[in-house]
This record gives C-alpha cells, structure tokens and sequence, in this order.
C-alpha cells in the first residue's frame, strides 16, 4: 500500500494525471463510470495538445516527426477493468427456541447453543446484538438487562466448550474461520440494528479498506471513509459512521508495538 502511494506521488511530480474509479461506483453505476471516463480521456487528449514540455535541449536539434505516427482512439465501452468484488449481503441470524421459559431462566449449556448459531449465522457480531437476537429468538421484542447478562454467560460457556473456534474481539463475536477470511457485507437492507454504526466490527472496517486499497490503489483518509462506509451500504457518512471508521483506520495504521 504504501509502495502504491509513493509511486502514485511521484508519477503526479512527473506531471501524470489519474482518473479514479471507485469499484463501489463502478459496480454500482457503471453507465455514469462510463461517460466520467470517456470525459477524462477527452479533456486529457485536448490537454496534450495544449502541452508543450521545455528541457534542456529545447533550442537544440529535434526528430522529424515519423510519417506512420497516428493517434490511437480508445473505445471506452471496450475497456475492461478487473472484476469487482461486490460485498455479501448482510444475512441476519434466525434462531427460534421453541420454550416456555425465559431465556435467563434456560439451561445455561441451551443458551449456550442459542448463541453459538447466532454467531456463526452472523459473525463478526456485537455482543449487544447477541443479546437482541437471543431475545428474538424467545419471541421477545427487547433485550432487557436480564437476557443480556445471561447472554454474556452463555457466549463464555459457549467459548469455553469451543476448542478455540468461537473468539472474542473486545465486544464483538465471531468463528475462527470469519476472522481468517472476514466476510465483508452490505447492510442497506439489513436494519434490526446491524445497520447502526456502533455494530460495526472494526474487523470488518479494516478488511474492506484493505479490499478499496487492493482494488483502487492509494486513497486519502477522507475518500478511504466514504467508501468503506458505501461498501458496507451506508447511503451517507454521518458524524457517529465517520468516526467509528475512522477510528478503526487509524489503529489499523499504527504501527506495530512489537519489534
């Protein structure tokens, strides 16, 4: 990544311009890409016939323009980017407990269960949202005090019985294998609270800047916030989106304590 940046920065020095493209829009709004590209090339062909570069050997000896030098016409709508990655759509856990009790009244080793599937079915999963989809699970419509501290008992006893595979990421949930291939979803439908910006996994966050970056090379803190939050299907950045990507950016830069 770094190595893009640099390199992107001194090609600017060199007086390059780079038209980007956002895979997010590319996927989503290919036909307007289209015609912003078409207008790059054209304002950039017209740029170079205004262009006159002066060196050192400006007055002395020039080639004669070779006869067979022709202008090469690109046809955008052949152009063929690489395949965009399009994020998973965001699947909400459904866990029905057919019981009469309440859920703190459960087995703690049921319970335990309950919230195993739940973050297996929706991992990377803030704990808050465990404990409102083990309340849906019951047929409640709220997770009150109750549900969510025998949530909590039951994700250590489900961890505790998981040899390694459930992990625990300060408030967040999820299986061994999402945290080694970290799924990266498209909440504009999702609601049921997966769609406020305090659920979002900063393990998420990072997976899909890394993505951006991987795809679209260098991109300024500013634009890497935007895009990261319209990968995850947020319409706009507001304040409280901002700042939990921002903050997940930031850590993912620092460097490490290690040596």
């Amino acid at each position: 990544r770094e190595r893009d940046r640099h390199r992107q920065a001194v090609l600017e020095g060199l007086g390059w311009t780079f038209h980007r493209i956002w895979s997010t829009d590319w996927f989503h709004r290919r036909p307007q890409e289209r015609q912003r590209l078409a207008q790059a090339l054209t304002e950039a062909r017209a740029g170079e016939e205004r262009t006159r570069v002066l060196g050192a050997n400006e007055d002395g000896w020039r080639a004669e323009p070779e006869d067979s030098a022709s202008m090469i016409e690109l046809d955008v709508g052949a152009v063929s980017l690489p395949a965009i990655t399009a994020p998973l759509v965001y699947r909400q856990a459904d866990v029905a407990v057919d019981s009469a009790l309440e859920p703190h009244e459960v087995a703690p080793s049921r319970l335990a269960e309950v919230v195993r599937e739940i973050v297996v079915a929706e991992g990377p999963i803030h704990v808050n949202l465990v404990s409102r989809r083990v309340a849906e699970s019951f047929g409640k419509g709220r997770a009150g005090a109750r549900i969510a501290d025998a949530t909590h008992t039951a994700l250590r006893e489900a961890k505790r019985h998981s040899g390694g595979d459930l992990l625990e990421r300060r408030e967040f949930w999820l299986t061994r294998e999402q945290s080694e291939q970290m799924p990266i979803r498209d909440r504009s439908a999702a609601g049921a609270g997966a769609d406020k910006a305090a659920m979002l996994p900063p393990m998420e966050i990072v997976a899909a800047a890394e993505l951006i970056e991987r795809e679209s090379g260098r991109v300024e803190q500013g634009d890497l916030i935007r895009e990261v939050s319209r990968l995850l299907g947020f319409k706009r950045a507001g304040t409280d989106l901002r700042r939990v990507i921002g903050d997940a950016l930031d850590e993912m830069r620092e460097p490490s304590s290690g040596s």
